[in-house]
């Protein structure tokens, strides 16, 4: 089972970049799932979802990994493809 978990930066345009931490596995499924939320202030993303539309945004973690993510909810629950 793949899990992959950490800081990371998610950028929902060019202007606008997010501190969040990551946390994905693998679903029974075999498609990658998990949660972004951000790394300082309120957990929720409906400031950011309510001006921008869901994803799938570019989400590039500390060690260079990069994924897309679309969100499937306020909560920051996130579908996860590798780039």
């Amino acid at each position: 089972m793949i899990q992959i978990s950490g800081p990371s930066k998610l950028f929902l345009n060019d202007e606008h970049v997010a501190a969040v931490k990551c946390n994905f596995r693998e679903s029974e499924s075999g498609d990658l799932r998990g949660t972004v939320i951000h790394e300082e202030g309120h957990p929720y993303w409906n400031p950011i979802l309510g001006v921008h539309p869901q994803g799938p945004y570019r989400l590039i973690m500390s060690d260079g990994h990069k994924f897309n993510v679309t969100f499937e909810n306020l909560l920051g629950d996130v579908r996860v493809e590798a780039q």
